[in-house]
């Protein structure tokens, strides 16, 4: 097992609950082999990813039979859509080879699908589901009922991932948008399944490695301002043989073990966050909760008390720029900075305690926007997952 360091954090609600040990693990939730539309087989995928250092891989094989369109090498002929068993029910499908392959403490495999097209409403990411899913595209209405329908023997309801998200102010029917009678509803169907959202994505269709993706932040504070409860988070999204080479940018989770339980658990309860340094490990507070938290609210007229803790082994001296983003969910506003950035310089011995912060009201969130510089000049942007006061 490869060592790591520790970051010791408190509880997330039991102030008086004693320190664990909290470790941060770096990985990407969305890549693609000859499977559906890419390269490769899933095993050459999960060795080259565990080879390029990530501590967890994901492969997310489309779900549909036009995945294919158009020509060249990775138009096959392969598809789980026409051949399920190259999903699940044979020695070198994609499930059995995540099986076989995961190693729990060092390298972490997970599967799933990509469910849907572009034109019919977005990408979604559902993990871990046994089947290939029939559900028609664009129709995430059904498929919301499809994934609460699963049986407890199955996993029951999965996790999900809205993947390269445009602004919901002109993308009407993103995600099924326009499959419900109001965005409230939709938000409520929605919202306990998905608990990501790409922040970070690709390039998908470049064979290039170290390459460099334009972050898509507007989108994501968006989405959170229509109500949705979801980290941000960040996939490669490969469609050739540059399984986590491709970009340096990673989504991390924030766990006490690295295994495939303790992974997807810290998934579902939002303890992660999108990163474009490789190895950056932040450990973001409010009011003693972890990020990707949802808390009591306190009472009117508090503040929120905040704290961060920063750590790159390879970048000990860089400095980090801290911003402090704040909202109320519904009220039209995305999150908007609060107060002057704070400086932290190098690597943190112990949680530096940001400006307190005025509690608004019942549903505020608040996230943090980092910017790392090292002495060459370079500049790498985070997003936490916010911790909301409901």
């Amino acid at each position: 097992m490869r060592k790591r360091i520790l970051i010791i954090a408190a509880t997330a609600l039991a102030v008086s609950a004693p320190a664990i040990a909290q470790s941060v693990f770096f990985g990407s939730l969305h890549a693609h082999t000859s499977y559906s539309d890419g390269s490769g087989t899933p095993e050459d995928a999960y060795k080259a990813a565990r080879a390029a250092g990530l501590d967890f891989f994901a492969i997310t094989e489309h779900n549909h039979r036009s995945a294919e369109s158009g020509a060249g090498a990775r138009a096959d002929g392969r598809l789980i859509a026409t051949d399920p068993g190259l999903y699940r029910g044979r020695a070198d499908s994609l499930v059995e080879t995540a099986d076989r392959l995961n190693d729990d403490g060092d390298f972490v495999t997970l599967y799933g699908q990509e469910y849907s097209t572009i034109s019919s409403g977005n990408h979604m990411n559902v993990f871990g589901v046994p089947d290939v899913i029939t559900v028609a595209n664009g129709a995430f209405n059904a498929l919301v009922a499809w994934a609460n329908g699963l049986p407890a023997s199955a996993g029951g309801a999965p996790l999900m991932q809205m993947n390269h998200p445009n602004n919901p102010a002109s993308a009407r029917k993103d995600y099924g948008r326009d499959d419900f009678t109001s965005d409230s509803r939709w938000v409520a169907a929605l919202d306990p399944l998905v608990e990501l959202i790409e922040v970070l994505s690709g390039p998908a269709l470049n064979p290039g490695i170290g390459l460099r993706p334009s972050p898509d932040e507007a989108p994501y504070l968006a989405y959170l301002d229509l109500g949705f409860h979801a980290a941000p988070s960040s996939g490669q999204d490969n469609h050739f043989r540059n399984w986590g080479t491709s970009t340096d940018t990673r989504t991390a989770v924030i766990a006490s073990r690295l295994t495939r339980a303790d992974i997807l658990a810290a998934l579902r309860g939002r303890h992660a966050y999108a990163t474009q340094d490789k190895n950056l490990r932040i450990i973001y507070r409010a009011n003693g909760a972890l990020q990707g938290d949802v808390v009591r609210a306190p009472a009117s007229g508090s503040s929120l008390s905040l704290s961060v803790s920063v750590r790159d082994d390879d970048e000990p001296t860089a400095n980090y720029r801290v911003e402090v983003l704040t909202d109320m969910p519904r009220d039209g506003r995305p999150a908007a900075r609060a107060g002057s950035p704070i400086t932290i310089r190098g690597n943190t011995p112990s949680p530096v305690t940001l400006p307190a912060l005025p509690f608004q009201g019942r549903g505020q969130y608040v996230l943090l926007r980092i910017t790392q510089t090292d002495a060459g000049g370079g500049a790498d942007r985070a997003w936490t997952a916010p911790v909301w006061f409901e």
